[in-house]
Formats: C-alpha cells, structure tokens, sequence
C-alpha cells in the first residue's frame, strides 16, 4: 500500500465514518485488511449501515471500532440476510436495526445458525412469547449470540 492510499483510508475512517483518532491503530489490528479495501466498496457498506439499518452518524465510527469488518468483509447480501432474520424471524422493528447494531455490532458476523439457537433457547427454554422477542432483542442484543447457551441454561 502506497502512503498516499493509507493516508486516503485514514481520512476517511476519521471524517466519513467517524473513527476516532486514538482507535484508528485498533481498527487496523483487528481488521488489517481494512488498507486495502476500495474506499467505494466501504462507502456502500457505510451507506447501507446508516440508511438500511438506520445507524446514527454519532454512533457509526463506535459500531466501525467495535467491528471494522463491517466495512467490507461481509457482503451487502450477507448482511441483507441478517437483517431479514431480525426482522422477520426475531420480531426486530424495521426502526430499532440500527440500535440493535450499535448496541452489538457482532450481530452481523453471528452465523445465522447460532442466533437461531439462540432463539430457540429464549422462546422454548425460557417462554419469551413471539410477540415479545424483537422487544428482548432491542433491548438486549447480545441475547443472539454472547453469551454461550450452557451460561444462559
């Protein structure tokens, strides 16, 4: 990568995404690959998390710092999938997505498999009612995959 091109990448994490400077070392260690992705390719992955998910432009760069992959390493299908789930499976209102994702930014790299587990184990073990499970899950993201079903029996 030439200077100028990470300089390009940094820019934009800082002023377009809103990464703070004192987490751009962290975004780059957790997700190196984040130099090398088309700054077009990431644009589209920043639109779709504010605009299709609703993430607010305050929280935008906590969400890229908590889970830079975000930015590129899912596809927009896979991430349109995840978004069906919550919202057609899990009961998440079209307008609670993006605090669902601020709140836990790891819901977009959950196998899908494993939320439904997860599901499962709050509706059959627990009693949550179908009604009331997109209600949980706004208020309690992680519910979907933080913590291991063996601590949650």
């Amino acid at each position: 990568y030439s200077l100028d091109n990470m300089e390009e990448h940094v820019n934009y994490l800082r002023e377009d995404v809103g990464v703070r400077e004192a987490k751009l070392g962290q975004v780059l260690e957790k997700f190196p690959a984040v130099m090398g992705l088309a700054l077009e390719n990431m644009a589209a992955h920043v639109d779709f998390l504010k605009n299709r998910l609703g993430v607010s432009e305050a929280r935008l760069g906590q969400v890229v710092e908590t889970l830079p992959h975000v930015l590129g390493s899912y596809s927009l299908d896979n991430m349109e999938e995840h978004v069906n789930y919550l919202r057609e499976d899990v009961g998440v209102r079209e307008a609670k997505l993006g605090q669902v994702l601020e709140k836990f930014p790891a819901v977009m790299g959950l196998a899908l498999e494993n939320m439904a587990a997860h599901v499962d184990f709050l509706k059959n073990r627990l009693g949550v009612s179908e009604a009331r499970l997109g209600q949980v899950v706004e208020t309690l993201p992680h519910v979907l995959g933080s913590y291991s079903l063996d601590n949650m029996e």
